[in-house]
């Protein structure tokens, strides 16, 4: 993908005497490196690689997932950050990551609603409601039994004092976790009232 983006692309290095190097020749350059054929391989997941045994256990996107952990190392970083300066550059940092990790993972890759949780608390520490607002329902609506979007989606409305989208989203959460605490903490927070919601399906004896 990265060589469709720059096929058209020229590369200069303002040097005395200028050289221009042309996508083209960067493509030879670096795929006949032999370092470059074995990572190649390996994102491949070609079976004489260590690494390709993980794929089966954690799905094909699981090669991307350093991204992820990178984004939750800056999102440290910013809690523990004394300054808004710093504190905004570590967020910054962290959303480049999660992005990248959110885009790399495919519809069906099971980390995708915790990675999208991820960052969407990321644009909530920017202040980005909005953008966060989308990937808590997205996470939601990728897996409806995941508290932690609910949660995320509820402080997103609690930010912008909308009271009944807050009670909603609790609502649905304990239709679907009924048993979670937080979310009949919400639900009362926010103006709801016992009982809570019924189950959106009969839970199974215990």
């Amino acid at each position: 993908a990265f060589w469709g983006i720059v096929d058209d692309m020229e590369v200069d290095w303002g040097t005395d005497s200028t050289i221009t190097i042309t996508a083209r020749d960067l493509r030879s350059i670096f795929l006949d490196s032999p370092l470059t054929k074995g990572a190649l391989a390996k994102l491949k997941l070609d079976p004489r690689y260590t690494e390709a045994a993980f794929a089966p256990r954690f799905g094909e996107y699981w090669i991307h997932l350093h991204h992820y952990c990178h984004g939750l190392k800056w999102a440290n970083r910013a809690r523990q950050s004394v300054d808004r300066r710093t504190r905004a550059g570590n967020l910054g940092m962290a959303k480049g990551e999660d992005q990248y990790a959110a885009r790399a993972a495919g519809a069906g890759f099971w980390m995708r609603p915790q990675i999208y949780v991820e960052l969407g608390h990321v644009h909530l520490g920017l202040g980005e409601l909005g953008e966060a607002g989308r990937l808590f329902a997205e996470a939601i609506g990728a897996s409806p039994g995941y508290l932690a979007a609910y949660l995320g989606l509820i402080d997103v409305h609690r930010r912008s004092e909308s009271r009944a989208a807050a009670l909603e989203v609790a609502t649905a959460g304990l239709r679907q976790i009924p048993d979670a605490q937080p979310l009949q903490k919400a639900y009362l927070e926010f103006g709801g009232n016992k009982p809570f919601p019924a189950p959106a399906r009969a839970q199974a004896p215990r």
